[in-house]
């Protein structure tokens, strides 16, 4: 977990069968703030993971399916957060590969 504008974490995986999404599981709670997520350096998705409730590690976001072979996800501190939050901290948890066909 960090509150420091732009810490990023770095998490290096490879998909073995092209269409595989990747989840990113984080804590949501009332502390937390705005994290930009992006994949192999595309574009970032801002998440904000306040919550009126304290949730465990729960999925945030997911990916658009990706190719075979190795990958990088990058999820950085904005230093942004929603009205309701007490702070901007990110926790990251986990990411899991989604098999193909299974139930999202």
């Amino acid at each position: 977990a960090s509150s420091v504008l732009n810490a990023a974490v770095d998490i290096t995986f490879t998909v073995g069968i092209s269409g595989t999404p990747v989840r990113l599981y984080a804590v949501k709670n009332a502390r937390a703030g705005i994290a930009a997520v992006s994949v192999d350096g595309a574009a970032e998705s801002s998440i904000d993971l306040y919550s009126g409730s304290d949730f465990g590690y729960d999925k945030t976001w997911e990916s658009a399916p990706l190719s075979a072979g190795p990958h990088r996800l990058r999820a950085r501190v904005t230093g942004t957060k929603n009205a309701a939050s007490a702070g901007i901290s990110v926790a990251i948890d986990r990411i899991t590969l989604l098999p193909i066909g299974s139930a999202r």
